[in-house]
């Protein structure tokens, strides 16, 4: 017998691999378990809640798979029935964040979920601790019946989610008075201000109608909650939102597991609301079900509350408030500018190299970037300096003319958080005007942006517009390749470069990130424009490879154009590769020199208004 039992939908969602994409331009999908009832049932068994789903599938494949998944993930699936000629549902979907999700659903006129029978319920639902029902279920015979046996048999211990999509009902007005009838047997009622509306219901009369609790979603400004002692809001969680459908599918199931652990209810709430915002800002719904020790961890993150309005500058920037960073990053490429100095390129050699640079360096940086892989050592040597960790691995696959990134597999925001890091860094080539190749790079960006809020760590993107003369289509790209695009003298083949700058700021900044790392446009007015283009989200400039003097120069246009600092890298090293041990210590020295003048620009500059 199960703690809890979900009643309803299930079926298999179709989520497009392109964002920002008409249904009819998308061209591959990955595929989840969905609906109410596959959703809920999942994240209440990855909240270690015995759980069973009541609901069908289809004799077919996706059947198959719907059963195997939730099996799976621990829920039991004794009642979930095979019914022998209809096809398990599908949803297909759309993703336009942060606040549109169009639906495609293939369920009518009818599908096996809306044909299960009282008959069909577990004997043990009357002594469950909750009850899941929703409106969807109300929708169309024999599933309505079903609905209102099984809140009869759960009467005290009933949750209702409203549940409307009004595609799903042949006459919407139905709806308000069925679910009107169902609140009468239901202990606790959720729904969006929306779905009470659409329920012609005000949600403190479903306290008059029978209901001893009544949760109002708010999305990312949390719930509301109502009860007998009265009405009172829970603040929620501010992230990046990827996809918001199947959040309010988190929160049903965190809400019930704090219950079932004993908590109160506000913080029941605050709890529902943090699985929420976890949902919100990942991919899919089922798989993106947060486990217990994730909602823990977003709670401990107070930077990540809506009311807490956060510089995200504060963890990297000096005492000025501009950014004063160094990058240490490299591994190929410094590899690359290694071997051209003559200098040793052996993993020893470059360890030792990054120590002694981070150490005399470091001081004069606000946050310095250093890799696991080459760096780990300088990490303990940076003193009170922010640490950054990069995701990228070294090289891109090649599309055509574009270029993917490819993330490291043995490095995620959680890793980097955990060696000490208040942020993560990613590098994205990116070309706007290859529209299939930038929207790939979007996702990658809003996956890093989404996996840096739930860690707690601020998320640094940093696109490096390119030209195409350096794609070998169906190569992987070396660390020399990545990197040489880097010198602004390399871009001449780039067309507009300015505007492809500015563009892409502005495609990156929709995805929320803490701070944008952007090539220098071109001169003071293109700055400025990129500073319009971010919105509210920060700039700082790179160096690009170029020499001091011209670095210089494009630090003063970008301050005074509204940049917020900058994060330099071979620009501070590429002079200090000499195998002469006295000649190396008096270049570092000057590097650290070069450092303390970039300050000094930063703290004078005057950015435009």
């Amino acid at each position: 017998m199960s703690e809890v039992y979900v009643i309803g939908r299930v079926g298999v969602d179709l989520y497009p691999e392109q964002l920002n994409t008409p249904l009819e331009e998308v061209r591959t999908f990955e595929k989840f378990v969905g609906g109410f009832a596959g959703n809920i049932s999942t994240g209440l068994a990855r909240l270690e809640v015995d759980v069973g789903i009541v609901s069908a599938v289809g004799d077919d494949g996706h059947g198959r798979f719907v059963r195997a998944f939730l099996e799976s993930e621990g829920v039991d699936c004794s009642s979930l029935g095979v019914h022998p000629t209809l096809r398990t549902a599908l949803a297909f979907c759309e993703a336009w964040p942060p606040d549109r999700f169009p639906i495609t659903f293939y369920r009518t006129p009818t599908c096996p979920d809306w044909e299960i029978t009282p008959a069909d319920l577990p004997k043990a639902l009357a002594s469950a601790r909750l009850v899941y029902t929703s409106g969807t279920g109300l929708a169309r015979e024999p599933s309505r019946a079903t609905m209102f046996a099984a809140l009869d048999r759960a009467r005290g211990h009933a949750v209702f989610d409203l549940d409307w999509r009004e595609m799903l009902w042949d006459d919407p007005s139905a709806y308000a008075e069925n679910v009107r009838n169902a609140v009468a047997f239901a202990r606790i009622v959720i729904g969006g201000a929306t779905e009470f509306a659409a329920a012609k219901l005000e949600p403190r009369e479903a306290l008059a109608l029978g209901a001893e609790i009544v949760v109002v979603k708010r999305g990312p400004a949390g719930a509301t909650l109502i009860d007998r002692a009265g009405t009172r809001d829970v603040p929620g969680l501010s992230v990046p939102v990827v996809n918001g459908l199947g959040a309010g599918d988190a929160f049903a199931a965190a809400l019930a597991a704090a219950l079932l652990e004993g908590r109160e209810m506000d913080e029941a709430i605050r709890r529902a609301n943090a699985a929420g915002a976890i949902v919100a800002s990942r991919l899919s719904c089922s798989t993106a079900m947060p486990r217990r020790n994730e909602i823990d961890e977003l709670l401990e993150r107070p930077m990540l509350a809506t009311e807490s309005a956060h510089d995200p500058l504060a963890h990297i920037a000096a005492k000025s408030g501009m950014v004063c960073g160094l990058a240490l990053d490299h591994r190929d490429s410094l590899r690359v500018v290694a071997r051209a100095h003559g200098y040793p390129d052996d993993d020893a050699a470059l360890r030792a190299l990054k120590v002694e640079l981070t150490k005399a360096l470091a001081p004069e940086a606000s946050v310095v970037l250093l890799d696991a892989e080459l760096g780990s050592e300088a990490m303990r040597e940076r003193g009170d300096t922010a640490l950054v960790i990069p995701l990228e691995s070294q090289g891109y696959e090649s599309l055509g003319d574009g270029r993917i990134t490819v993330l490291l597999h043995d490095m995620d925001p959680q890793r980097a958080a955990a060696m000490g890091a208040v942020g993560c860094k990613l590098l994205l080539p990116f070309r706007p005007d290859l529209a299939p190749i930038a929207l790939r790079q979007q996702e990658t960006a809003a996956h890093v942006i989404a996996a840096c809020r739930v860690a707690g760590v601020l998320s640094i993107i940093e696109p490096i517009v390119y030209g195409l003369a350096r794609t070998r289509p169906g190569a992987k790209l070396t660390g020399e390749d990545e990197r040489r695009p880097r010198k602004r003298s390399d871009y001449g083949e780039v067309p507009e470069f300015a505007a492809m700058v500015i563009e892409t700021a502005r495609l990156l900044a929709r995805l929320g990130p803490d701070v944008l790392k952007v090539q220098y446009p071109g001169d003071a007015t293109s700055c400025r424009r990129v500073t319009a283009a971010c919105g509210t989200v920060p700039w700082v400039l790179l160096g690009g490879g170029t020499n001091e003097e011209a670095f210089m120069t494009q630090l003063r246009d970008a301050c005074a154009g509204g940049a917020r600092g900058f994060i330099v890298g071979r620009t501070a090293w590429d002079v200090v590769l000499l195998t002469d041990e006295a000649a190396q210590d008096r270049a570092i020295a000057e590097r650290a020199a070069f450092l303390g003048r970039c300050r000094v620009v930063t703290e004078n500059a005057t950015p435009a208004r």
